[in-house]
């Protein structure tokens, strides 16, 4: 069986994928084209020297040290009117194309800028229903507004303190990852598919449940290239996905490894594994 139709189907997924993140770039430029990524403070003060030095000693990622007042909430109230405008034909944010919704939102922006930033699900969750509009799309939108902040304080985080990190959410953003990076000649590292921090983490416990015991560990191998694998921990039946660049043809574009590596989600959902960002109910 020809595997034709699958590519074609990959290749036109793919398409709109990188549409789609083309025109969220493009939402976000009025927050790109601001020096400090619509942030009060420079990027590279002595202030963020301190947060990140605290960050690490507490085993508290970044985001979770700061709030609204960390924002201009004028520009990204601008801004959230283009970046609407940019994604609109993807059905993104179907509840607030009125005057009158984008007012309410405009009004809570600080609040949904600290649910973001917190990851506080129950905070978005009561201004949803307060302005009437889902909580995903204040999710998104938050997620969106903060994104070039993030993404430039990983890219100056200190490799050092990202290195040392140890644990497996997110040492800027506070992401749970699902994807690691395993480079020639260096250790495995978790990519953040929100803010694209790489940092160092240890192969031989499980970031899910923490068990350490090798044999209960299973790497499959996925690809003609056996490029994509899956780590498995028998233990607790869930899963990370590993790119394998050392023997990729292709590289895999950045903000794109999620969708690339999709495929390995469904190898795992067939043989009854979790993948370890999975929320549950008792979380």
């Amino acid at each position: 069986m020809s595997d034709a139709p699958v590519d074609k189907q990959m290749n036109a997924d793919l398409e709109v994928r990188m549409q789609l993140l083309d025109s969220i770039t493009k939402g976000q430029d009025l927050i790109w084209n601001d020096p400090n990524r619509g942030m009060v403070d420079s990027l590279d003060g002595d202030s963020w020297t301190k947060k990140i030095e605290e960050s690490y000693q507490t085993n508290t990622p970044l985001s979770q040290m700061m709030d609204e007042s960390h924002y201009r909430i004028d520009l990204l109230r601008a801004s959230l009117k283009l970046l609407h405008n940019e994604v609109k034909q993807y059905g993104i944010l179907p509840n607030i194309n009125s005057p009158e919704v984008f007012a309410k939102i405009g009004e809570v922006l600080p609040e949904v800028i600290y649910g973001a930033l917190k990851r506080d699900n129950d905070t978005l969750l009561v201004l949803g229903e307060a302005i009437k509009v889902s909580p995903l799309e204040l999710a998104w939108i938050g997620d969106a507004l903060i994104q070039p902040s993030m993404i430039s304080l990983a890219a100056n985080y200190p490799e050092e303190t990202l290195n040392a990190w140890g644990l497996t959410h997110c040492p800027v953003c506070g992401h749970m990852p699902s994807v690691s990076m395993k480079h020639e000649s260096e250790a495995w590292r978790f990519k953040c598919s929100f803010c694209f921090a790489e940092y160092k983490m240890d192969i031989f416990i499980c970031p899910r449940c923490g068990d350490n015991e090798i044999e209960s560990k299973e790497l499959l191998l996925v690809g003609k290239d056996q490029g994509l694998e899956i780590s498995v921990c028998k233990e607790c039946n869930h899963y990370f996905k590993v790119v394998n660049e050392g023997k990729l043809t292709t590289g895999i574009p950045q903000g794109l490894e999620e969708f690339y590596t999709r495929i390995l989600d469904d190898v795992a959902a067939e043989r009854g594994y979790k993948r370890i960002d999975e929320v549950t109910s008792e979380e």
